[in-house]
């Protein structure tokens, strides 16, 4: 029976990822047309390859997937298209035209199903039962190879909500009264038919322990996060059997389940956002609250930090790994972290942008100031006043990153420029408009006055008295004023090499000539 289909066919197989189009939910046998659902995509096996039009090739898009619809009675038909189908039910002699909506198409790591949070997050399971769809008619129910499906009853049966694992898509799909119940046994979440013949009822079974749907949801996005880069398409151990277990011993006893899984499940995570660190965003709030998941996590990437619980973000040893790791992680500590030296030293050696962060009275300690800015010279901007006229503390920024001189005080500005004229390019747009600032940088180097403002480098007193400085600075003068013979013959009087700069006109001239030997 194993290589056999109902009509005698072998399934059809397409390379290691078994997609078939016309396929079964188990292992390739063959199903008919009227079976297939919304525009009759194919249904992922038991496998988390990509389709054979894909090359064969893994992809980031073809992950475990959520499909998630919604049933209610309606009176009237229309036609049917990519998120709406219609169905006619029967239960002995009662018959209702349903509607299925689909909801949430697939989860790539999002919020598991919002709309079925927002309807019955709060709501409790008080039921279940179990489905069990054989490969065919006369299979003997004792056998192994069947499809499981799970029926949960939510406050005593005011709502119903069907649980299908189907490959690596996980199926969910919700509805009210014996309609919805009628439809869930005969449908799938996505449209596709049932052969009633085939399926049988396991016993009824009430759960006593309170699990509300949020938390439900929780772990099914563990579950579906785990299937991840796993494939066991084999009849004797389907997946859809695996999580119908599953699923029935979490809803009898939710504690021991999650505590027996946390491991796994901080692995799993930890693995994930190795690969991808955005997947922090979509764990679920426990993991985030696991103080040993958490330290590993900001170890990894400090970035973590902005995901973890209130508590952990409180937590000193928690934060000082984040920083160690992502300085700027020091945003998402709490408050009373960022008032503890120890912590924002860590940061600012790390990065020293994490200055910004810090508190008001840490960033006033010039030991902190000294430590960001010979990290990155730029954080200076974030310092106080008195730190931006420290002397040694601009020097450090300076020597670190030029361009740090924009945010140091007036007063240190002219200390530098003492030094090194040419770094007045760096300086601010007000003090590049300041005369004495300008004159100061032009006295140590002749090219300052390039990075003087536009109307200092215009006004003729100001250029006459940087030439007498530096007369090769006639080169960086308005080019109006170049053409001024008595500047031009300052220029030449300190330095000969100002003939360069002269223009060609004057140069012809015989005093420019007498002027530049004398000198």
């Amino acid at each position: 029976w194993f290589g056999q289909g109902e009509a005698g066919r072998r399934p059809r197989r397409h390379g290691p990822c078994c997609v078939v189009p016309n396929g079964p939910r188990w292992s390739g046998w063959p199903r008919d047309d009227h079976r297939r659902g919304f525009r009759g995509e194919p249904v992922m096996l038991g496998c988390s390859g990509p389709p054979p039009s894909c090359g064969g090739q893994a992809t980031a898009q073809w992950a475990p997937q959520l499909w998630c619809s919604r049933v209610e009675e309606v009176q009237a038909t229309y036609e049917d298209n990519e998120y709406v189908q219609f169905r006619e039910v029967r239960d002995g002699a009662e018959a209702w035209t349903m509607k299925l909506t689909r909801v949430v198409c697939s989860l790539a790591g999002g919020d598991p199903a919002q709309q079925l949070l927002e309807v019955a997050g709060g709501r409790t399971v008080t039921a279940f039962t179990e489905f069990r769809e054989k490969a065919w008619a006369l299979q003997p129910q004792s056998w192994v190879a069947y499809q499981a499906f799970t029926l949960l009853e939510l406050d005593c049966g005011d709502l119903l909500l069907g649980s299908e694992a189907c490959g690596d898509r996980l199926e969910l799909c919700w509805g009210r009264g014996p309609a919805a119940s009628a439809f869930l046994r005969r449908f799938r979440a996505n449209g596709e038919g049932r052969e009633p013949s085939r399926c049988f009822e396991m016993p009824r079974e009430k759960v006593a322990s309170g699990v509300t749907v949020e938390r439900l949801l929780r772990w099914l996005e563990w579950q579906r996060s785990r299937w991840s880069g796993s494939c066991d398409a084999s009849c004797w151990r389907d997946r859809s059997q695996e999580m119908a277990r599953d699923l029935q011993r979490f809803l009898h006893d939710p504690s021991v389940v999650e505590t027996e899984s946390m491991p796994r499940r901080r692995a799993a995570a930890l693995a994930r956002m190795r690969e991808d660190p955005s997947s922090l965003e979509h764990l679920p709030a426990d993991l985030m609250g696991d103080r040993g998941f958490m330290a590993e996590a900001v170890r990894q990437d400090g970035w973590a930090l902005h995901f973890a619980s209130p508590a952990l973000r409180a937590d000193p040893e928690v934060a000082l790994q984040a920083v160690r790791s992502d300085g700027l992680s020091l945003q998402y500590a709490a408050e009373q972290l960022r008032r503890d030296r120890c912590i924002v030293m860590e940061a600012v050696r790390k990065n020293g942008r994490a200055l910004q962060y810090a508190t008001e009275s840490l960033k006033r300690d010039r030991g902190i100031c000294l430590a960001a800015v010979a990290q990155n010279g730029l954080s200076l901007r974030y310092a106080p006043e008195h730190i931006r006229r420290d002397s040694e503390v601009v020097f450090a920024a300076v020597s670190q990153n030029n361009a740090a001189l924009q945010f140091a005080d007036r007063i240190v500005v002219l200390d530098v420029l003492r030094r090194h004229g040419g770094l007045l390019r760096y300086a601010s747009e007000e003090l590049r408009s300041d005369p004495d600032v300008v004159m100061t940088a032009v006295r140590q180097h002749p090219a300052a006055l390039k990075h003087a403002s536009g109307t200092l480098r215009s006004r003729r007193e100001f250029v006459m008295q940087a030439v007498k400085y530096k007369g090769r600075s006639l080169a960086y003068a308005a080019d109006d004023l170049k053409m001024d013979e008595d500047l031009c013959l300052a220029a030449l009087a300190q330095d000969v090499m100002a003939m360069h700069h002269v223009p060609e006109e004057l140069r012809s001239e015989e005093r420019f000539a007498l002027a530049a030997v004398e000198q």
